[in-house]
């Protein structure tokens, strides 16, 4: 039909907002765009499949579509950070170490500072430790740099802050002895233990040496103890009695001084 008043041709009518066709290309454009967003997902994930695959076959953790035997070790370590962990095992950082030691060293990997005040100096048992913990570091640092060209997301640094305290612990010293309030709260300690108990189990079924897989294991005992495997409540009373029994320890020393 010609339009009235004219001699052209009149524009088709659109279709009204909420007539069937309408909702029909509606439909359509939403079922583009989810297709759209699902093709760019799946080729994030593969992306990101391919590179951190091609990680694991820097480090020697695969061959191929095969596991090598440190990516046997990596699959038994349930962690964050499995394969900084399964990499330290595997070059030996935690052979030859006394109990309390490998308590403090596995802590690298369990604890991480979020105080807004800086943490305090790492304290190491001796010399070698310290070796074995900035290798760790050293570890993540080359972790991080891949990841970082990957565009993959970049893995937690260890944390050497709680060395000396889980050592202590570890040693069989008791908890207001270690505990720095400072640093951390008793229960932020015991959440932290029964996490690095965990781990040193997990080192203890993963090393190859059976020394070191027993002494992952003694490590898991010796931090296993007192609050550590208590309730909360346990937890205060325990605090304060080791508070009242270390002022009233201190009493003689101020009487004597005066």
């Amino acid at each position: 039909r010609r339009a009235q008043g004219g001699g052209g041709e009149s524009k088709p009518a659109r279709s009204p907002k909420g007539s069937p066709a309408a909702k029909l290309r509606r439909l359509e454009r939403e079922l583009a765009d989810l297709e759209r967003q699902i093709a760019e997902r799946r080729d994030s994930i593969t992306a990101q499949f391919d590179a951190v695959l091609g990680i694991l076959e820097r480090w020697g953790h695969v061959d191929g579509w095969a596991l090598t035997d440190a990516g046997e070790r990596t699959v038994r370590i349930y962690h964050e950070l499995d394969l900084l962990v399964a990499e330290a095992i595997g070059r030996g950082l935690f052979d030859d170490l006394s109990v309390a030691d490998t308590a403090g060293l596995a802590s690298l990997f369990v604890y991480e500072h979020r105080s807004k005040e800086e943490p305090p100096e790492p304290w190491y048992s001796s010399s070698g430790v310290a070796d074995r913990a900035a290798q760790i570091i050293r570890m993540a640092g080359e972790l991080n740099r891949e990841e970082r060209r990957a565009h993959l997301t970049m893995s937690r640094e260890p944390d050497p802050t709680m060395f000396a305290v889980v050592h202590a612990w570890a040693a069989g010293l008791d908890l207001v002895d270690v505990l720095d309030d400072e640093l951390l709260t008793g229960g932020d300690f015991v959440r932290t233990a029964k996490q690095l108990i965990d781990l040193l189990r997990q080192i203890g079924d993963a090393a190859p040496s059976p020394d070191t897989r027993h002494q992952a294991r003694a490590a898991a005992d010796a931090v296993a103890r007192g609050v550590v495997v208590s309730t909360a409540e346990d937890l205060d009373e325990a605090l304060e009695h080791d508070q009242l029994r270390q002022e009233t320890d201190a009493e003689p020393d101020e009487r004597g001084s005066a």
